[in-house]
């Protein structure tokens, strides 16, 4: 049971994952969705994370199918990675203040 609930969590932050990515693929393509003053390394650096997270998110996927625990511990790890900003990030909102 822990196992099949493993793969249910996994698969619906994969899914949600890749609907985050492809909603900024397409928000920051041309700059059709954000600021045209936006900087191309901001840009870059939210793509960045964004293939990070996706990419974990996928590993949890596969992990899934042989340790729910190990799963959950990808998962949390991912919840911290998105929830606290980094420190490049604090910089740049800081110093657009």
């Amino acid at each position: 049971d822990n196992q099949v609930a493993g793969v249910i969590y996994a698969t619906g932050g994969l899914i949600t994952a890749l609907g985050f990515n492809l909603l900024w693929r397409y928000a920051s393509h041309k700059c059709r969705l954000i600021s045209k003053t936006a900087s191309e390394a901001d840009i870059q650096k939210i793509t960045r994370n964004y293939n990070i997270g996706f990419a974990l998110y996928f590993a949890a996927f596969v992990v899934s199918f042989l340790s729910a625990p190990l799963t959950l511990l990808i998962n949390f790890f991912l919840a911290l990675f998105f929830a606290i900003p980094s420190r490049e990030n604090s910089i740049a909102r800081i110093e657009t203040s």
